[in-house]
């Protein structure tokens, strides 16, 4: 079994599977090419699959969060296309016999490095964007699958640098069926709670209650075991115990059972993590576009 030390984010202990991100070791050599049609046909093929990507980005981005912050996607597309820059890479291929990942990243680094000693700020940060796109070349490129996040299962992230940007407290609740003895009380303790049948969520479903569970001297009795926050409320609103969940989570299960806060208050922390070097506009527009949302 693999061994991971690292920090964490999040205060808080988690359980279930891990993901790993592993970061490239960012060196991109430079080999010589006897076919510089072929070296050029490659890239045009990398900066095809590159704009169909940054379509789908901006399609999807489009319906989740309004054109106007899916607009950077198609910022990024007509960057791809810039004159000097795609020169930039074809002259090195052309004049020079070098590989397209490398004239790919020399020239990205040159751009870049313009963009960030430019007085303006709004210059300066296209710089990570030159950077984004050029670093998206070369994945595609080197043949280098990009993460599906969409689809990858609730997980644990490992990665070399992620900073923690928190958005909101969710407030954990005691939750019961209307008519309800506890009902009556404006706050609820957990020893209180705990003189009831508990239904919970399977372990390493729910850490936050999890771990608040742990802390608590008292012994609950769970009746059941859930990993679906829909059957979970079922069984209390059919009189079949009680729960724990979050406040965001009740706003979808509201009819028929009761919420009262927990004494002493706690929360979970919700929020996104970054690479540390993660400066670009994309990630900046995600992370405003949330903090506006929730706020």
């Amino acid at each position: 079994m693999e061994k991971y030390i690292g920090k964490s984010v999040y205060k808080g202990t988690a359980i279930g599977p891990i993901n790993v991100l592993k970061k490239s070791d960012g060196i991109v050599k430079r080999q010589h090419v006897e076919d510089v049609a072929a070296e050029l046909q490659r890239l045009e093929d990398a900066k095809k699959q590159a704009q169909a990507q940054l379509g789908a980005l901006y399609e999807k981005a489009l319906q989740e969060v309004g054109e106007v912050n899916a607009q950077i996607f198609e910022v990024h597309q007509m960057m791809l296309e810039d004159e000097d820059y795609q020169d930039a890479i074809h002259s090195m291929i052309e004049t020079e016999e070098l590989n397209a990942e490398y004239a790919v990243a020399v020239t990205g680094d040159n751009f870049a490095e313009i963009f960030a000693n430019m007085d303006d700020e709004y210059m300066q940060a296209r710089s990570a964007d030159v950077k984004d796109i050029s670093n998206r070349l070369i994945r595609n490129l080197s043949g280098e699958e990009e993460l599906d996040w969409a689809h990858m299962e609730p997980s644990i992230i490992v990665a070399d640098d992620l900073t923690f940007y928190p958005l909101l407290n969710d407030p954990l609740c005691a939750v019961f069926p209307e008519g309800h003895p506890l009902a009556a009380k404006n706050s609820v303790t957990l020893p209180e709670l705990f003189e009831y049948p508990l239904i919970i969520e399977t372990p390493g479903c729910d850490n936050d209650i999890q771990h608040l569970l742990t802390k608590c001297p008292a012994r609950p009795k769970i009746s059941y075991s859930f990993r679906d926050d829909t059957l979970i409320m079922s069984f209390v609103r059919n009189g079949l115990g009680v729960t724990i969940s979050q406040e965001l989570v009740l706003k979808a299960f509201a009819r028929g059972v009761v919420s009262r806060p927990l004494s002493p208050s706690c929360h979970r922390t919700l929020g996104l993590a970054f690479s540390k070097t993660a400066n670009s506009v994309v990630s900046q527009t995600m992370l405003r576009y949330l903090q506006e949302t929730i706020h």
